[in-house]
């Protein structure tokens, strides 16, 4: 059966989010914690940390250069969808950095 069960498709999510964290490709890692976070009925805290550490590294990584406006659209996206009450101040401080910089959003 090619069927994944879900703890197979949370595991394979986790390694996915984690090494892509630890290689630097901050943006994958962001959207693997993402597609955890919709899998997760317990709301571990984990995988939220998870996306928002990926998504403060990414950003870091638009404001050197490294990543693109299409790339954080995207992550202002993951943080409203996440809808967790540390996302407020991490969009508050991307979009002040979008408009000081004319970045559309």
């Amino acid at each position: 059966n090619a069927r994944i069960g879900n703890v197979d498709l949370v595991a394979l999510l986790n390694v996915i989010a984690n090494d892509c964290f630890s290689v630097s490709s901050f943006y994958f890692s962001a959207r693997a914690f993402e597609a955890l976070l919709e899998l997760d009925t317990a709301h571990s805290d984990a995988h939220w940390h998870g996306l928002r550490d990926s998504v403060v590294s990414a950003f870091g990584q638009v404001v050197d250069g490294l990543e693109t406006a299409v790339v954080l659209r995207d992550l202002v996206r993951l943080l409203e969808k996440a809808n967790h009450t540390e996302s407020e101040s991490i969009l508050r401080t991307i979009e002040a950095w979008a408009r000081e910089n004319g970045v559309e959003l």
